[in-house]
């Protein structure tokens, strides 16, 4: 009998969530999956000026698509970046003492 070439069939990536004003990164790489089972890690190229967009746009949600190349085939991509407003407090549940005051009665 004769058997089917193994090839690529599908390329997955992770989303990303992070705080606004933070660095963020997206994957570098996508999972690619082969028709044997096995699996390898290829390079992303990215769309930067949709992922420049939402970062400069600040909290919310974005989807940003990326291309994988792999024997003479190409796979889209998109990883859902989060961007998450930026925590102003240090210390939002109160539970450490940190910055708290003692105050006193003096009456």
């Amino acid at each position: 009998g004769t058997t089917a070439p193994i090839v690529a069939s599908s390329a997955t990536v992770t989303d990303v969530t992070a705080e606004e004003g933070s660095q963020i990164t997206l994957p570098q790489t996508a999972i690619v999956t082969y028709t044997d089972g096995n699996t390898a890690n290829v390079q992303v190229q990215w769309d930067t000026v949709a992922f420049e967009a939402a970062i400069a746009s600040g909290a919310g949600e974005y989807d940003i698509t990326g291309t994988v190349s792999v024997d003479d085939k190409q796979f889209t991509v998109t990883s859902t970046l989060t961007i998450l407003p930026k925590n102003l407090l240090v210390n939002p549940g109160f539970e450490d003492a940190d910055g708290l005051r003692e105050v006193r009665c003096l009456s």
